[in-house]
């Protein structure tokens, strides 16, 4: 299995298998119990546990055996990248294990609330992604209203690494009508690294990027919106070069902000530097991937708790209170888009004007 998550600028490196045994992090659920993915104990890094517990600390032992859950995300699984709770309280994880053909593909587990593997989803309660040219994985995943899961990852090749979307029906099935033969794959870009999914205010998807370009790292926000042929990149900004762990995006003081992931929270975060809107992906999207970004408007936000953008690596505290007021000048991307649009007519104007003389 290859490293990922690097940003050789910043001197990050992080391999699967060693986060795998170092990592822990967790959702919080709407009643305030906690579920977190821990290491069990063994050398096997491909075994995680599922521990919930209750406010106060101690272990439910209504959920699985005595409060844990002992699983794998399958042989040689680097283990899990991210943990999500859908609207009906199902726990959703996704990261990476062996496919058929000895590549590592994307692979997603679904559990019951109460901690009972949800064999009816999927394949005895586990999602494959196939991927035939290369290594694969995913590193976070957007439960939708629809019941079907977008997943944001990234194929490693020996060109680069891409960041890539793909799609898994509510039955847990791989969808292959999804973007060109099930993946779509971000475009014109030297590398990227798939961060985390999140919805926006609109119902829109919010694909975070780190990108490599010209040697240096940069932080890439791409939307989605209902209609849209593919995501369009429209935030972008240098990545800190006092940041010492993973980057996450998180929604604190009513802007999305990026974060340094290995410090709390409340230390601070970058508002988003936005831009006018371009595109970066592969074109080919079908007429059913818009209805994906469709379904996102009703979500609510027990739907998009969780995930990678809260919990990637080393895990901030998810209960922190946010950035203060010295941030209400951060950027909205909608606000933003419009004072574009407006500052591009009355440059229009003027210039008009101007010819008339």
């Amino acid at each position: 299995m290859n490293c990922v998550l690097r940003a050789a600028a910043t001197g990050l490196m992080a391999c699967g298998a060693a986060v795998a045994t170092a990592a822990s992090w967790d959702v919080t659920l709407a009643d305030g119990r906690r579920v977190a993915i821990v290491p069990d104990g063994s050398a096997d890094p491909s075994s995680q546990v599922l521990e919930r517990r209750h406010p106060d600390g101690s272990l439910d032992r209504q959920f699985g055996e005595a409060g844990r859950v002992l699983f794998s995300l399958g042989a040689d699984s680097p283990g899990p990248r991210s943990i999500r709770v859908d609207e009906a309280g199902r726990l959703l994880i996704v990261g990476a294990a062996q496919g058929p053909k000895g590549l590592a593909v994307p692979a997603a587990m679904r559990f019951l609330p109460d901690g009972r593997l949800d064999v009816a989803w999927g394949v005895q309660g586990r999602s494959l992604v196939p991927s035939t040219e290369a290594d694969a994985y995913g590193a976070d995943l957007l439960p939708l209203p629809d019941k079907s899961l977008l997943v944001l990852g990234q194929v490693e090749t020996t060109a680069g690494e891409q960041a890539a979307l793909w799609r898994i029906l509510s039955n847990g099935s791989f969808d292959p009508t999804f973007g060109q033969g099930g993946t779509m794959r971000s475009s014109g870009i030297e590398s990227s690294q798939a961060l985390a999914l999140q919805l926006d205010d609109e119902g829109a998807a919010l694909i975070a990027l780190l990108t490599l370009q010209q040697g240096q790292p940069w932080l890439d926000l791409h939307r989605w919106q209902a209609g849209q042929v593919q995501p369009q990149r429209v935030a972008y900004q240098p990545m800190p070069a006092d940041w010492q762990g993973p980057v996450t995006l998180a929604r604190r003081g009513g802007t999305w902000q990026w974060f340094d992931a290995s410090q709390p929270l409340t230390s601070g975060g970058v508002p988003l530097v936005a831009m006018a809107a371009t595109a970066v992906w592969a074109a080919g999207t079908s007429a059913a991937d818009a209805q994906i970004a469709a379904t996102g408007a009703t979500a609510t936000s027990a739907v998009s708790e969780g995930g990678a953008a809260y919990n990637p690596f080393s895990p901030p505290t998810v209960g922190a209170a946010g950035p203060n007021s010295g941030l209400a000048t951060s950027l909205e991307l909608p606000w933003i888009a419009l004072a574009l649009l407006a500052f591009a007519a009355l440059a229009g104007l003027g210039w008009w004007r101007w010819r008339r003389r």
